[in-house]
């Protein structure tokens, strides 16, 4: 075949490929394919005296028709479903049919082939009132030497009025404050907190409140052992001093926080002579430590004995 041939009519087969791409690009997304979603489906009654207390969140398995070109969107998008129970609808269990209308699709051409199941079942029970007590969850432990009385802790309102299902009501009197936690904490101190309700328990009158915590110091002793004695003063005239015993074991009392912490270089124990002259004593020992430690008990006695040094 002559070149000449080859570009006789070239535009009019130019047009002709062109129409025949556009008509196969047409056809293949005028195809119809199918595609199974799982669909979130929720129920709720519309009568505000009655509630779903079984099988409100359910989900379905859909099969979807749509053309090609749309199926990669249904694998993407958030099909869901919802399902309203009139009003009349008593107390019990019901059954229904799930329909088209139940869903909401992406837009286009996209059909419901088959729902399962078809059938849903749930059951329904009257709302009511009650007056459950607030239970502070306190969470943790406060730092070394501080503690948490439960039942110190203020809560207001103390009480508060929820709705719930009938069936549900003769289980629950308290209701819990979300986590308070109090995990390293030296001070006492006041917070809102919100109330943890169930998926059936509304509030009525509030869903927070107020609690205060109070950390409570806690006291100990604790003994240390080897202190040494120190002589303060001077006596009458140059002496030599024996003291018996030479150390001691010292109990201390106060907060615990110091006493974990405290050393024994901190602690000063010491017996006064200053005007004393050649003799033996019984002393007290007197004990200085760091700021709100004290001695636990009666003060020890030293034996003192003061001896001249000839020359």
């Amino acid at each position: 075949m002559k070149a000449s041939q080859l570009i006789n009519n070239l535009g009019l087969k130019i047009v002709s490929l062109i129409l025949a791409v556009i008509v196969w690009f047409y056809a293949a997304g005028e195809g119809q394919d199918q595609i199974t979603v799982r669909v979130p489906l929720e129920v709720e009654s519309v009568a505000p005296a009655m509630t779903v207390v079984h099988g409100a969140r359910q989900t379905l398995r859909v099969v979807l028709q749509a053309p090609r070109n749309l199926i990669h969107i249904l694998s993407s998008f958030d099909v869901t479903a919802h399902h309203k129970i009139a009003p009349s609808v008593k107390a019990g269990e019901y059954s229904f049919k799930i329909g088209e209308d139940d869903f909401h699709l992406p837009p286009g051409d996209i059909r419901i082939v088959e729902i399962y199941p078809p059938i849903v079942h749930v059951r329904l029970d009257e709302v009511t009132q009650k007056k459950l007590k607030v239970n502070p969850m306190i969470q943790g432990e406060p730092a070394v030497g501080f503690s948490i009385n439960q039942a110190d802790v203020l809560v207001d309102p103390n009480a508060v009025v929820v709705e719930m299902p009938r069936v549900q009501s003769e289980k629950f009197e308290t209701i819990d404050t979300e986590p308070i936690d109090v995990v390293g904490r030296l001070r006492s101190f006041r917070r809102k907190v919100k109330l943890e309700f169930g998926p059936d328990i509304k509030p009525v009158n509030t869903d927070s409140v107020d609690v205060y915590v109070p950390l409570i110091e806690q006291f100990s002793s604790k003994t240390f052992e080897n202190i040494p004695v120190k002589v303060i003063g001077i006596p009458d005239k140059t002496f030599s001093i024996f003291l018996n015993p030479a150390k001691v074991s010292l109990q201390l009392k106060g907060p615990l926080r110091l006493l974990e912490t405290m050393k024994p270089e901190e602690i000063l124990a010491y017996v006064e002579v200053t005007g004393l002259k050649n003799g033996r004593y019984d002393l007290p020992l007197t004990v200085n430590a760091p700021s709100n430690i004290s001695l636990k008990g009666d003060s020890p006695t030293v034996h003192v004995i003061i001896e001249e040094i000839k020359r």
